[in-house]
């Protein structure tokens, strides 16, 4: 209740309360006794009369400042939170395609794919996508994973970018083909992977459950991680 509310509920309790003693204890100067006789001054009542119109339009007045503040916080708050969520999308979108180009260029122009482990390319390349996947929602995560398989660079057959604890946590990986992936020791917690094709790909190390697996396509020839293995085989895609 508002600072107006209060002070509005507190006046009207004491013009009440002073009313009803007047009526009851019979005091002539409340003008509520009762009783006519030749007692002519003005009362209490009288000057509420002449002043009950102007109190109620001040408090109306104040009551109604009172909401119109309280309407305006809540749409300023609300702008802010909208400039706030925008800004903060303009700035993955930044993120993403800073990375982007980095990586084409570490493609195209450094030879990433055909580097040799432990190369100065790989090396960047690893931890520019690990640093930039812990600052991403999870639609950007789903695009920078899908750029970095398609391009061959997190096959388990030959892993040109080992991504070993890269946060994916909540990414939204739907859909998503990653066969024969090298998903080891990734953080999937409360990733979507309904409809994911994960067969062959390597999860051992991998922070997954098996309430997230059961959603995929297709886990056939998958490599899961040890405290999932015992499961039953026929219950996997």
């Amino acid at each position: 209740m508002g600072l107006a509310a209060i002070a509005s509920t507190i006046l009207v309790v004491v013009i009440l309360v002073t009313l009803i003693l007047g009526y009851v204890q019979d005091l002539k100067w409340t003008g509520m006794t009762g009783k006519t006789d030749d007692f002519q001054t003005r009362t209490l009542w009288d000057w509420l009369q002449l002043l009950i119109v102007p109190a109620v339009l001040a408090l109306g007045g104040l009551w109604f400042t009172t909401q119109q503040d309280r309407r305006q916080q809540e749409m300023d708050d609300r702008r802010e939170r909208i400039v706030h969520r925008v800004e903060n999308q303009r700035a993955q979108d930044s993120m993403l395609l800073a990375y982007l180009d980095q990586m084409s260029s570490l493609l195209i122009d450094e030879g990433l794919q055909t580097s040799q482990p432990g190369e100065p390319e790989r090396l960047v390349a690893a931890a520019r996508t690990i640093t930039v996947l812990r600052g991403l929602d999870p639609e950007r995560k789903r695009s920078l994973l899908r750029f970095v398989y398609e391009a061959g660079l997190i096959r388990k057959e030959e892993i040109i970018v080992n991504l070993d604890g890269a946060n994916l946590t909540e990414a939204e990986l739907s859909n998503v083909p990653l066969e024969d992936a090298d998903l080891s020791d990734l953080y999937l917690s409360d990733a979507n992977l309904t409809e994911a094709d994960l067969s062959g790909a390597d999860l051992s190390g991998a922070e997954v459950t098996w309430q997230q697996l059961r959603t995929c396509a297709s886990l056939a020839g998958a490599t899961l991680p040890d405290e999932l293995k015992h499961r039953n085989k026929g219950d996997q895609h």
